[in-house]
């Protein structure tokens, strides 16, 4: 008795245990994994790729519509078309592929590109003021005639291109690249350009007045016929470049690199200079008048007809200079001599220097240790040196 009684207790547990387990776990209860596929009850659907670009505005730009402005072109293929006449003012082509395509007398004030493919792209009598340009990749770019006014040009990559008649007045182009790029009479007056690289760049008569460009590298540029008065230029790379017709009157150039490299007809009046490094340059025609270059380097320059009048030289490196003149033993103090007069020497190096004969010392200031040294050369008015202690 006792033991039926056992028994259908067991029953009745095994049978709850059973019912809970089903319901559950289908799956287990069958004798199926849990993990197989073919006892999956809940499929994932796929989900669906909405475009980021608005279909009609793409069916538009294709079709040559010209009003497409405020248009969402975003990330669309665009690759060769030829835009004309078209108004892309406030429309959004953010990634888009303008690759090989051409833009002609548009109206793209606030558009923006940024990490558009703009490679190989014409672009001609077109304005982009105040458009977004960040991260574009402009390489081998043909771009005349243009409006860049206030455009954000922040690390967009203009390699190889050639830029002619270009206002960018005011355009952020911080970390912005143009090498090898022809830059030619752009106008990137107060500009905000740190860190920007114009390595092996050719500059023609362009405006960089007033522009922010510390650490900015033009090496192994061309400059010529260029203005870049009272811009902030602290530790910039110009080594090896060659500088004809340029003006850097007012300029900072606080600790720039410009060894190595040849200057013509080029004035740094009044600039800062403090610890720049010319070591190693050439040049002809230099106006330093009342440039402050206190612990400059100038080692080993050759520089013929340069003017230093007034200039603050305390503590420049001239070891090995070569301060000569078109005519050899002037017996007067010709204009093509270099002039040093009312030039504050002091602390000076003047190991190995030459200067050629009547070079113009009036009223310099020079340590009295090298008054014996520099006699050699006959200096012009050298009795009105004031000799320091």
């Amino acid at each position: 008795m006792q033991s039926k009684f056992l028994s259908k207790i067991y029953i009745i547990i095994f049978s709850a245990i059973f019912l809970v387990s089903f319901t559950c776990c289908p799956a287990a209860a069958t004798g199926i994994r849990s993990d197989s596929r073919s006892a999956r009850t809940v499929f994932k659907k796929k989900p669906v790729i909405t475009p980021v670009w608005n279909e009609n505005d793409l069916k538009r730009a294709r079709s040559g519509d010209k009003n497409l402005a405020g248009a969402n072109l975003r990330q669309t293929n665009l690759s060769g078309l030829k835009l004309t006449g078209v108004n892309l003012a406030g429309a959004d082509l953010r990634r888009a592929n303008l690759r090989n395509a051409s833009i002609t007398d548009a109206i793209a004030m606030g558009a923006n590109f940024e990490g558009a493919n703009m490679t190989g792209i014409k672009i001609s009598n077109s304005d982009f003021y105040r458009a977004e340009f960040k991260r574009t990749c402009l390489r081998n770019s043909d771009i005349r005639n243009c409006e860049f006014m206030k455009a954000d040009l922040a690390g967009a990559d203009f390699s190889n291109a050639k830029l002619t008649d270009i206002s960018a007045i005011k355009a952020n182009a911080q970390n912005t690249i143009f090498c090898r790029a022809v830059v030619n009479q752009v106008s990137f007056d107060s500009a905000q350009m740190p860190g920007t690289d114009f390595k092996r760049a050719a500059i023609i008569r362009s405006i960089f007045k007033n522009a922010e460009m510390q650490n900015s590298i033009l090496q192994a540029a061309r400059i010529s016929y260029s203005y870049f008065n009272r811009a902030r230029m602290q530790n910039c790379r110009l080594h090896d470049s060659n500088i004809q017709f340029t003006s850097f009157t007012e300029a900072f150039l606080d600790s720039a690199d410009i060894h190595h490299s040849a200057l013509l007809k080029t004035g740094f009046s009044k600039a800062k200079m403090r610890n720049v490094n010319l070591s190693r340059s050439s040049g002809t025609g230099l106006n330093f008048s009342s440039t402050a270059m206190a612990g400059a380097d100038l080692s080993g320059v050759r520089f013929i007809t340069s003017y230093f009048g007034y200039a603050a030289m305390n503590g420049t490196n001239l070891t090995g200079a070569n301060f000569l003149s078109r005519q050899k033993n002037s017996a007067t103090p010709a204009q093509d001599t270099c002039s040093f007069h009312h030039a504050d020497m002091r602390a000076a190096i003047f190991t190995r220097s030459y200067f050629a004969q009547k070079t113009n010392f009036f009223c310099a200031q020079v340590d009295k240790k090298y008054k014996q040294y520099l006699k050699q050369f006959h200096l012009y008015q050298s009795n009105t040196i004031k000799w320091s202690e």
